[in-house]
């Protein structure tokens, strides 16, 4: 669907079947094919207004999305059923395609079917109750990320201690619900530490340390344990047989401290691999042309925004084609100079020839 074909439908199908009562309303989506500027200055002089409905709502307000399309979605695969169950050697193609929507539209556009398409929109008779309130609600995604209160709670002042521990403890739960060999004490004791101190038995489960394996040995648990914190442990220097004349502390070396070598090589690495943060630019801020809200494109105001969109757009064009026509004369100047040029040269050398 383009606007050349949009135009025309509007002109020789909708003018000539919508007989000679005047006002009417023509009910369209928002595509653009139904915002051509001719269609709608024809419709104007018709007395016809063009409604046109807000986008992602043609499920509720349209009539055809509410009520016509599905009974004739079912009655056109019941006709293609039957037409192969009847004739098993042909197939459906564009030869036999437009008799089964004939037969499909005879069998299925009714009159009453399109009252009823406009009276369940609320459009004709006007019944705005047509439309429940869940259609208005945010939909699953937002819904979600609302929080829900209870109203009796959320008055009480003297409730919002309470309400903390009872998100804290939800939270916990969840958790729970997913990870089954969490304990009870450990859900209690998770809402009132959250800095639990690891074992020395959990440090056999450490994996890598920058790249290597650490192999944990039952004379650095003992060392471990000697030491009155895990943060005494970290800063204790290190031992006399750990000591050689590499300057670099070595990873085997039970009480090395990382923190306290020197930072040297540290910050050299960081240098090489450390990436600096792009300049953020000045964005102009982006101009919005989202449609929430029905429009009635047939109203003197949006024609005229509309033409003055269109005359905007045609002196743009204008001025491109005219930077074009430039470059190209410009081009073609260059290469009549370098002609001329050329010419020139090649007279001079046969002139020094016969000379």
């Amino acid at each position: 669907m383009d606007d050349d074909i949009g135009q025309q439908w509007f002109r020789n199908v909708f003018l000539k079947h919508c007989g000679p009562a005047r006002p009417q309303l023509l009910v369209l989506d928002s595509h653009h094919s139904h915002e051509v500027l001719d269609m709608l200055e024809l419709a104007q002089q018709e007395n016809i207004h063009v409604l046109a409905l807000p986008p992602h709502t043609t499920h509720a307000l349209q009539p055809l999305d509410k009520v016509v399309f599905k009974p004739f979605k079912t009655a056109y695969k019941r006709v293609c059923t039957e037409f192969l169950a009847s004739h098993p050697s042909l197939t459906i193609n564009k030869a036999t395609w437009p008799r089964l929507l004939k037969q499909t539209w005879d069998s299925t556009m009714r009159e009453g079917l399109l009252k009823k398409a406009f009276e369940a929109t609320g459009i004709y008779p006007v019944d705005r109750s047509r439309i429940p309130d869940s259609v208005f609600s945010a939909s699953d995604a937002i819904r979600s990320m609302v929080p829900v209160v209870d109203a009796e709670e959320g008055d009480n002042p003297e409730d919002g201690a309470e309400g903390e521990t009872t998100a804290a403890t939800s939270e916990v739960g969840t958790r729970a619900e997913h990870h089954e060999d969490i304990t009870q004490e450990e859900i209690a004791g998770e809402t009132e530490d959250t800095n639990p101190v690891v074992s020395f038995d959990d440090m056999e489960q450490l994996q890598f340390l920058n790249g290597l394996m650490i192999d944990i040995t039952d004379d650095d648990i003992e060392q471990a344990v000697d030491a009155s914190s895990l943060g005494q442990l970290v800063d204790a220097p290190p031992s006399p047989s750990a000591t050689s004349t590499d300057t670099t502390p070595s990873l085997d070396a039970p009480g090395t401290s990382f923190s306290s070598a020197d930072g040297a090589w540290n910050a050299e690495i960081d240098a090489i691999f450390d990436l600096k943060p792009a300049p953020s630019k000045a964005t102009a801020p982006k101009r919005s042309r989202a449609i929430t809200t029905h429009r009635l494109l047939t109203s003197q105001e949006l024609i005229n925004e509309k033409k003055a969109r269109l005359e905007k757009k045609e002196k743009e064009d204008a001025a491109k084609r005219e930077r074009k026509e430039k470059a190209l004369q410009k081009k073609l100047s260059k290469s009549q100079a370098l002609q001329n040029k050329l010419e020139k040269t090649q007279s001079q050398t046969k002139h020094s020839d016969t000379l």
